[in-house]
């Protein structure tokens, strides 16, 4: 399926669920996408979105984590100019339409709600890559 994203997008999964990383790996390696990273919780997200050689294309971030939650992430990364535009979504078990709300607000490319399916995963993308296409 076509996302949107080229193939050799650097994606970054931050979840701290090493079940969920590896799930999300699997769906997007299945679909050739060969530049995979991951982080358990926002602190070392932040330091590899920082530090690595190569930028990022796309952020699939989970809300609940400990050290920086995602959103604490998020809001961080919109307030660097150098990432204030990287695409992010936020992927949640979190049914409150508050927190997703939150999420949006504070600069949340899309929301993905637990459990997922690749579809609705590749559906998010496909919606971020032609938001993202428009800026």
């Amino acid at each position: 399926m076509d996302t949107g994203f080229s193939k050799d997008t650097r994606i970054l999964i931050i979840d701290d669920s090493v079940t969920f990383r590896k799930m999300l790996y699997k769906i997007l390696e299945s679909q050739g996408f060969t530049s995979l990273q991951e982080a358990s919780n926002g602190e070392e997200a932040w330091e590899k979105i920082c530090h690595d050689n190569q930028p990022y294309g796309l952020v699939l971030c989970d809300i609940h984590m400990p050290k920086i939650n995602g959103l604490e992430f998020l809001k961080k990364l919109r307030s660097d100019d150098r990432f204030k535009n990287l695409p992010l979504i936020l992927v949640t078990s979190e049914r409150d339409k508050k927190m997703m709300a939150e999420g949006v607000l504070a600069g949340a490319s899309h929301y993905l709600t637990k459990p997922i399916t690749e579809e609705n995963l590749f559906q998010r993308m496909v919606y971020v890559a032609k938001k993202t296409a428009k800026t």
